[in-house]
């Protein structure tokens, strides 16, 4: 099914019917073998995501803050001191606020209540929404990607899982999904059409394919692909009727898998229904609503039959299907994550339109608001340096894998809540006292930008300033409408840049020359300790070099000593030996005077015998010489005359195959064929020529004739006398 179906105008009669599940199982599901555990989602297959307060998030969230201050101080106060009387008298209604109201124009208290709060919400979801007009689209395609992410904690956690998805999702998903589509698809989700364009220039410059359903594309880069533009061409409530995208004339087909992302505001998928599901799915939900319904029929005939691993069944008989997970982001600390932990009740009527103090929504709201301002402190006292590696791993390792394989896998937090040890930080019970007490802290300070709260010495934050106090003369406006708080917002917010560009201009001209100096000196100190390390290190080779040397020596001598203990060892055996042998040395010489004489003559005979053998040696010599040049005489007849024998068989082998091939057979009638092909020609020679000849005879026989009797003419016309153009007296011949 198509997003453009998805979203078409009518709805479909079987999604408000109820069938039967059970009747779909299969019985021989092979991943009931291998699943342990039952797989489970929380409540409407929602996960909400931590990330953190950017930088700016937390200084405007604290700047609005300190200019309803007042306010908020004013309704604890007069929660203090209400009587039974006065608290009749509040009863009366919105009338009773507006008679204390100075100025007409003023606000009353219901909503500046609304006011704070709405404005934290935009501060919370990107501070570029509290811009009141729309930004044009040559300034949002000039802003850089990195830029809008770091300016909000929702971007920044939507980006690094777009990173995410665009460096890793090629291998791994094709490795775990084996079906023939294997492009990705997120539907994101946002509350309005400013927040998508935003959303739509942050994804702009990425390796991906996204088309705005509600609005036309801010940039138009003819790529993408064809079956993903046919999907988003019947957005529009009339069947018959395409939406003309800047984008729809070209597209280009990619093979490898790529990641498609299709932005839509959240009352955009509230107001169209789909009318079929076969064509695609989304395997995805990423929504910027906090308030996203996701009980509409269209969201979840859009979360249906999205199982990527296995058919749409259920692990159980009592279990409850899964549905394509829906990511929506919270920032830790901030007003949405208050809101998620005190949900507003719902009313008995829906349309209440009562704007008064007593009415429930006001009380949520404010419930809300002391709440925020009491855990604000949080946000400011957490250490979010390494964050998304600390929760999500590197590159959002832990969430990458449970992406594609969230039905057969379980949610890599626990309880399938990754806001369990954030939520259990928050104080939601707390006095008036504490409440008081948080709303003096001006939590501006602990950033040190203020130069007047630096340290002369250290340039560091004194430790006084956690109690700093708000000064609310500062923040005070006379006349409170939506005209003058946008103006002191405005001005507060020039004057926290002023302050951050004085501190930043003081650190260039105070510490930062301390630091080149510091600097300086410990390069210096560098260079000489490297200077010193080289020549050590010249004189230790040397040294191990002699060392090695020496070694080698020693290594040698040893060796000498060994055998030279082996030998003395063997010479003393012998010497040993020798004595205990020798019995009479008389006997010993006679004994060896005997042997000496016998020798004597065992040496002349070995002479004798050496002398004949020699004589002969020398004949046997002769011989040999003889017998080897009549041999070698030989085999060089023998090598010529077996050579020419084996060119004569092969010869004779090629002559017999010649003989008795096929060819032999063949060659009587080639030989046939080949004197009846000359005939031809030369039948056919001499037909040509001589029907050359009789054409030449024709041609001269007829020029004869031609002229014997045009002169045959000329000279039998009536006059008797010579005719003047006779050539020769003689006849012509025939």
């Amino acid at each position: 099914m198509n997003l453009m179906d998805m979203l078409s105008e009518e709805a479909r009669d079987d999604i408000y019917q109820r069938n039967d599940m059970q009747s779909v199982l299969d019985e021989n599901d092979p991943l009931t073998e291998t699943t342990d555990s039952v797989i489970t989602q929380p409540e409407n297959g929602v996960y909400y995501l931590p990330s953190v307060l950017t930088q700016l998030q937390k200084d405007l969230t604290e700047t609005v803050l300190h200019i309803f201050s007042l306010d908020l101080l004013d309704e604890i106060r007069t929660k203090r001191e209400r009587s039974s009387i006065n608290s009749l008298l509040d009863n009366t209604g919105p009338e009773f606020d507006a008679m204390n109201d100075t100025h007409s124009e003023a606000m009353n208290k219901y909503d500046k209540v609304n006011l704070l709060f709405e404005q934290l919400r935009l501060i919370t979801k990107h501070p570029s929404l509290l811009v009141d007009h729309f930004m044009p689209k040559k300034l949002l395609l000039s802003e850089v990607n990195e830029r809008l992410a770091s300016l909000s904690g929702k971007f920044q956690l939507f980006n690094r899982l777009l990173d995410s998805f665009i460096d890793n999702n090629i291998s791994k998903y094709e490795s775990l999904n084996n079906t023939e589509n294997n492009d990705f698809h997120i539907l994101v989700v946002a509350d309005n059409v400013k927040e998508l364009e935003l959303i739509e220039g942050l994804i702009i410059g990425k390796k991906l394919h996204y088309n705005n359903l509600s609005s036309e594309r801010l940039y138009n880069d003819n790529s993408g692909k064809r079956k993903f533009k046919q999907e988003v061409d019947n957005i529009d409530g009339e069947p018959g009727r395409k939406r003309k995208h800047p984008s729809a004339t070209t597209y280009t087909k990619k093979s490898e898998h790529s990641l498609c992302l299709s932005l839509a505001t959240s009352q955009q998928l509230y107001n169209n229904y789909s009318a079929s599901f076969e064509n695609s799915q989304v395997n995805l939900i990423f929504s910027f609503d906090l308030n996203l319904d996701t009980q509409t029929p269209s969201i979840e005939l859009i979360r249906s039959n999205n199982l990527p691993n296995r058919p749409d069944t259920l692990l159980e008989s009592d279990a409850i299907p899964l549905k394509t997970p829906v990511f929506i982001p919270i920032l830790n600390f901030s007003i949405e994550h208050i809101m998620l932990q005190m949900p507003q009740k719902k009313a008995n009527n829906s349309f209440n339109l009562n704007n008064s103090k007593d009415s429930p929504n006001y009380k949520w709201k404010l419930q809300i608001l002391n709440a925020f301002a009491v855990n604000r402190r949080e946000a400011y006292e957490y250490h979010d340096h390494d964050f998304f590696l600390e929760n999500y791993g590197s590159n959002m390792s832990v969430l990458f894998e449970w992406i594609y394989t969230w039905d057969i896998m379980r949610f890599p937090f626990e309880d399938n809540n990754a806001m369990m040890k954030f939520n259990d930080r928050l104080m939601l019970s707390f006095t008036d006292d504490q409440l008081t007490r948080e709303l003096h802290i001006n939590y501006l300070h602990k950033f040190g930008y203020f130069i007047e709260d630096l340290c002369k010495d250290d340039m560091e934050v004194d430790e006084s300033i956690n109690e700093i106090k708000i000064d609310h003369e500062h923040y005070k406006i006379e006349v409170f409408n939506y005209k003058t708080f946008k103006s002191k917002f405005a001005q507060l917010i020039y004057d926290r840049v002023c302050q951050i560009e004085r501190a930043i201009d003081i650190k260039h001209k105070e510490i930062l020359p301390s630091l080149r100096q510091a600097e300086s000196l410990r390069q210096s100190t560098i260079d000489e300790d490297e200077e010193a390390i080289s020549s050590n290190y010249r004189k230790l080779r040397k040294l191990n070099d002699e060392a090695n040397f020496a070694d080698k020596k020693m290594g040698r001598a040893e060796s000498d000593i060994e055998k030279f203990q082996e030998h003395k060892l063997q010479s003393e055996f012998k010497l040993q030996f020798l004595r205990n042998n020798l019995v009479d040395e008389v006997k010993v010489e006679e004994e060896l005077n005997k042997t000496l004489s016998e020798q004597e003559k065992l040496i002349e005979e070995l002479d004798k015998e050496w002398a004949n053998t020699s004589t002969e040696y020398e004949k046997l010599c002769e011989e040999n010489n003889t017998s080897s040049v009549k041999y070698q005489n030989s085999s060089t007849d023998a090598v010529q005359l077996s050579s020419k024998l084996i060119a004569l068989r092969d010869a004779n082998s090629k002559l017999e195959g010649k003989l008795n091939g096929a060819g032999i057979q063949l060659l009587p009638s080639l030989i046939n064929k080949d004197e009846l092909i000359n005939h031809e020609v030369e039948l056919n020679k001499l037909k040509s020529e001589n029907q050359f000849m009789l054409r030449f005879f024709d041609e001269k026989l007829d020029k004869l004739i031609k002229e014997r009797t045009s002169l045959m003419d000329s000279t039998s016309n009536g006059s008797s006398s010579r005719p003047t153009n006779r050539v020769s007296r003689a006849s012509t011949p025939f």
